[in-house]
């Protein structure tokens, strides 16, 4: 799987969400300095189009622009960047400098009579597990070493905002419920404790609107790769029919889309490995036949082998007992098929029970 399909549903999440503008107010009201956000006239928060990020790391980042006034009218923009990196880079700053210069350069080009540019305030929110280090000030990153102090008022000062979902803990994130749940999740994704009743709380769960609520249940199942027992467990925690009946539908297509996906792995695998061993042998025996015979013993081998895969799949998500592969491979295609098919109706029910 490529990096941009990986980073793809926290992308959607991401964006989706704080393209709220309720939800981007109370984010930034919270985590943004209190001077900064009571210098700003938050009813005037408005989104702006675009995308600032360089194209070698846009698989492991997202970025959303914003335009807010001061109470003396004048614009400024509030720059956020999500880093969906599991490592963090020191160079941060670096970047962030390079993306506010492209936003400046076409705010000259969409205004050129300003005689001045607007304030940036930029803000990274960190979706890695691990704590950073790395300084949050850009003359940090110079080397001033043996120099005079008086050296840092010539150097570029940039300070940026860090929010780290590592340092939260659940309850302390803040902001309006779609924030709030769209930020736990996005943690949970790190840690993967989705057991933790806090982080798909029903009382905040109950506040979203369909779409939302859809939304966070489908990133949390896609990223997530649940078992039938934890998948269970949440369904049986939740109270509300709506929520649990989204919740119960998503997660039975998500995890029998993966044993679907694994099966068809397992027997396309098992083909291709049939087929050239069988290749092989034809060739010594007369290519003809031994092709034909080679191509059907592959094609039936690789049948067997994706249904046994199947079934596994099916046992371990289940809890079950893994059936012996040498006793499967002497079942008929048949009796395999109807094997699987009994678990996926097992699977099927249970999620439903």
């Amino acid at each position: 799987m490529s990096e941009d399909m990986i980073h793809q549903p926290h992308d959607k999440l991401f964006k989706s969400s704080f393209q709220d503008i309720p939800t981007a107010i109370e984010f930034f009201k919270n985590y943004l300095p209190a001077t900064v956000v009571d210098a700003l006239d938050w009813s005037t928060l408005r989104l702006l189009p675009g995308r600032h990020l360089n194209d070698k790391l846009k698989s492991s980042e997202s970025d959303l622009l914003y335009e807010i006034s001061n109470f003396a009218g004048e614009q400024s923009l509030l720059y956020v960047l999500f880093e969906h990196q599991r490592l963090e880079d020191r160079w941060i700053a670096f970047r962030l400098v390079s993306y506010m210069i492209e936003i400046w350069q076409n705010f000259r080009k969409q205004s050129p009579s300003a005689l001045k540019l607007p304030v940036i305030i930029p803000i990274v929110l960190a979706q890695n597990h691990q704590h950073w280090t790395t300084s949050p000030h850009f003359s940090d990153l110079l080397n001033l070493t043996g120099l005079p102090d008086a050296f840092k008022s010539h150097t570029l000062n940039l300070t940026f905002s860090l929010l780290e979902l590592s340092r939260q803990a659940y309850a302390e994130l803040v902001g309006t419920p779609l924030g709030v749940m769209t930020l736990r999740v996005m943690k949970a994704e790190q840690t993967e404790d989705w057991r933790n009743p806090v982080i798909l709380d029903e009382k905040l769960l109950i506040q979203l609107n369909a779409s939302d609520l859809e939304r966070i249940l489908r990133y949390v199942f896609q990223v997530s790769n649940l078992d039938t027992e934890t998948a269970e467990n949440i369904i049986e925690n939740i109270q509300s029919e709506t929520i649990r009946n989204t919740t119960m539908t998503l997660a039975e297509k998500f995890i029998l889309k993966g044993q679907q996906e694994g099966w068809q792995k397992g027997q396309h695998e098992g083909w291709q490995k049939g087929q050239h061993e069988g290749w092989q042998k034809g060739r010594h025996e007369g290519w003809q036949k031994g092709q034909h015979e080679g191509w059907q013993k592959g094609q039936h081998e690789g049948l067997v082998d994706g249904l046994i895969r199947q079934i596994h799949a099916f046992e371990k998500v289940l809890g079950n007992n893994s059936t012996d592969t040498e006793t499967l491979k002497a079942l008929t295609v048949t009796e395999l098929e109807q094997r699987a098919a009994q678990l996926q109706t097992a699977l099927s029910q249970r999620l439903q029970g």
